[in-house]
């Protein structure tokens, strides 16, 4: 469990010390190739603390024929093969932005998400999460038969390989900053028998000089961690066939206002965002107030409170906008894109429903902007919508 949230529990006094008593203890007997018996448990109790492959000599760790101990190993062997694949990834393009460089510098130190399997769907099926009845794009197979598929921002690969897995004949290209966490969704999909995506290591600011073009483009919590995120988003305009469909997630400034007014104590602190300063801020009242009503709802109910990674991303991210809905409709009237809808649950669309009357037009972003004025947490993760080239 401490290696899956990242070690997210602050240490106790008195722990760094013993931890680095232990580590060096464990290091010895790696070196001179006598673990002993103990050693299997104090191995158990360092990888409480940290991974197992940041010992010196973690290569010689076996499981001495402990059947328990293999899934303890096992954080190694995904180690040692996310290294190999990371060196075999190439760049289409320098990362150049300073923007882009911390963001980077960010998610090679802390790639997010971390997980581990998806949904069980049968391979070559619609996804679900695409067959929204109240999404109509002027092409109604696009989502049934498009040719190339590019998911921009794709991060350790939950949605390429979601998406390749029900697009087995399509190319799908996924693009990231961050080599760590594009040799994460390698083995991921090295893992599933996912063989259609062509991961590439670059900076999304580049395809703006592209040739290339796709019809189902996918861009999901991206564009609001760039500094310039229209510069972002005109870029994969750019890439996007001309019959094509887009697929955007924004942060919502009305369903992130606990998370701002936490930005700002944190600026005010002055803190870094090195990991142990994470750690203590999320158990610190003065800036996650969990007695707060509003903020436990905010924060209790977020998977990224569980995680460092998570928390991280969620709190310290190192470049972050949000938007309202009428921005995001200046956007796309600049990029001369029709809103085509929410990409939402049932369950919002019948609330929506259920207020704005059985007619409202969910193409239209102003009937969206009026339903959230009342319901400000109703697009508490992002808002997901789709939107296509005007005719």
């Amino acid at each position: 469990q401490c290696f899956l949230n990242e070690y997210i529990f602050p240490l106790e006094v008195g722990d760094r010390e013993l931890l680095a008593e232990l580590k060096g203890e464990l290091e010895r007997r790696l070196e001179s190739d006598s673990l002993g018996d103990d050693g299997y448990v104090m191995l158990s109790i360092y990888a409480l603390y940290a991974p197992l492959y940041s010992l010196r000599g973690w290569e010689r760790i076996d499981t001495g024929g402990r059947e328990l101990f293999m899934g303890i190993l096992a954080q190694c062997e995904d180690y040692a093969r996310e290294m190999e694949l990371r060196s075999s990834i190439s760049s289409f393009s320098a990362i150049t932005d300073k923007v882009s460089m911390a963001v980077q510098a960010q998610y090679e130190e802390s790639p997010y998400p971390r997980w581990f399997v998806l949904d069980r769907q049968a391979d070559g099926t619609l996804p679900q999460t695409f067959v929204n009845p109240y999404i109509k794009l002027a092409d109604p197979d696009l989502l049934h038969h498009p040719k190339r598929i590019l998911v921009a921002g794709c991060g350790t690969g939950q949605q390429p390989i979601f998406i390749a897995r029900f697009y087995p004949d399509v190319e799908v290209t996924a693009l990231d900053l961050s080599r760590t966490s594009l040799a994460y969704a390698m083995r991921k999909a090295e893992e599933m028998g996912v063989e259609n995506i062509r991961f590439r290591h670059g900076d999304i600011l580049e395809l703006a000089d592209s040739d290339e073009r796709y019809d189902l483009v996918f861009c999901s919590g991206v564009l609001h961690h760039m500094q310039n995120p229209m510069a972002g988003w005109r870029a994969l305009r750019h890439v996007l066939a001309e019959a094509g469909a887009m697929s955007i997630a924004l942060y919502s400034s009305h369903a992130r206002s606990v998370i701002y007014e936490a930005r700002e104590k944190i600026a005010a602190l002055g803190l870094d965002d090195d990991l142990d300063t994470i750690r203590a801020a999320r158990l610190d009242k003065a800036i996650i107030n969990t007695d707060d009503e509003k903020v436990a709802r905010f924060m209790l109910k977020s998977l990224d409170y569980f995680s460092l990674s998570g928390f991280r991303d969620l709190v310290f991210h190192r470049q972050e906008h949000g938007y309202t809905l009428p921005e995001i409709g200046a956007c796309l009237d600049e990029l001369r894109l029709r809103f085509v809808g929410i990409d939402y649950t049932p369950a919002l669309y019948a609330r929506f429903f259920a207020e704005r009357g059985r007619d409202a037009a969910v193409d239209d972003i102003s009937q969206w902007d009026a339903f959230e004025l009342k319901h400000p947490d109703a697009f508490v993760g992002m808002y997901s919508f789709w939107c296509e080239p005007l005719a």
